[in-house]
């Protein structure tokens, strides 16, 4: 039985704890904590009893577990990691990875030199349809890859820390842009080698941008777009891509996923339904146990940092910024 303490209590923390649930045979969380003491002990009645901390360090400084779920605001990302490791607890850490480039350098440095396994909660990577586009385009059944484009978009309502560039690390898109960040990398095959940006804020009152467009280069010269935004929704749902290749495309998200083979009739099929949260959750045990590969490492993390990275800085110094 893994023993896992949960570092903030906040809305996220619950999509994580029903993934918890839903393993309770061969995990539990033992410990949660939060600032706002009345938030830890709501979650830990949610899950059915815990040990309630007023703050993570004292959690993870003096609580018996075998691994940390830091669902914390950003900028704190960076000490709770560097605390679990220290206390060689295991870690899944929500995105982002922390709040800047040289921050996630050190990061990679001090996980590479511990033993304990490092998974990014890279929650879109788990659900069925990437799944499916992965195993696809591995079998070269689209050919090369040309083209791909991910989506993140909806409308919502942005208060508290994430108004504060500084707590956030930017707006939008090193948050929810996060999400078709890892993802296009993740499909893409190839080595980000040029990121061009385009942001804006549009309807929300924050500091960072609402609204966020990336160009992303490859070494094998196939060409990525993010689109990511809290000004708006998009027609077809908020999450979603399609991959162009040289004798197709696929498309798809959720559970749906379709294939466009060209010459031949469009083909559009419903997967069996799995929860991004309790595929990553699983996997993170399986790994911590032994059984699996970390499909995301701390390297893909650092990877999606440096696109984020230099995707503000291209807006800063208007041009392509080279990787």
């Amino acid at each position: 039985m893994i023993r896992v303490g949960i570092a903030g209590s906040g809305g996220i923390s619950y999509a994580h704890a029903n993934a918890y649930l839903s393993l309770k045979e061969r995990v539990r969380v033992t410990a949660v904590s939060d600032v706002e003491l009345e938030r830890a002990e709501a979650l830990a009645k949610y899950i059915g009893g815990a040990k309630v901390y007023s703050n993570y360090e004292d959690m993870i400084e003096n609580e018996d577990i075998d691994a940390v779920d830091i669902c914390l605001p950003h900028h704190l990302h960076k000490e709770a990691i560097l605390l679990s490791i220290k206390k060689e607890k295991h870690i899944i850490c929500e995105k982002p990875l922390t709040i800047s480039l040289s921050d996630a350098e050190e990061i990679e440095s001090k996980v590479k030199g511990s033993k304990v396994v490092f998974l990014p909660a890279h929650t879109n990577i788990f659900i069925p349809s990437t799944q499916e586009a992965k195993r696809i385009i591995n079998t070269g059944a689209i050919g090369k890859v040309l083209t791909l484009r991910t989506t993140d978009c909806f409308r919502g309502n942005v208060t508290g820390w994430r108004t504060k560039k500084e707590l956030m690390g930017g707006g939008e898109l090193i948050d929810t842009g996060y999400h078709p960040t890892y993802l296009i990398l993740y499909l893409a095959n190839s080595e980000p080698v040029e990121v061009f940006a385009y942001m804006e804020r549009f309807v929300q009152k924050m500091e960072g941008e609402d609204t966020a467009l990336v160009l992303i280069k490859f070494k094998d010269n196939s060409i990525g777009l993010i689109h990511s935004s809290w000004a708006y929704d998009t027609p077809y749902g908020h999450q979603y891509f399609s991959v162009s290749g040289e004798y197709g495309e696929l498309f798809g998200g959720g559970n749906k996923i379709g294939l466009k083979m060209y010459g031949w009739p469009e083909t559009k099929k419903e997967l069996t339904w799995k929860d991004g949260f309790l595929g990553e959750i699983e996997h993170f045990i399986n790994v911590i146990e032994k059984k699996e590969k970390p499909i995301q490492t701390i390297e893909d993390s650092l990877k999606v940092m440096k696109v984020i990275t230099a995707a503000y800085k291209s807006v800063e110094e208007e041009k392509p910024i080279r990787l």
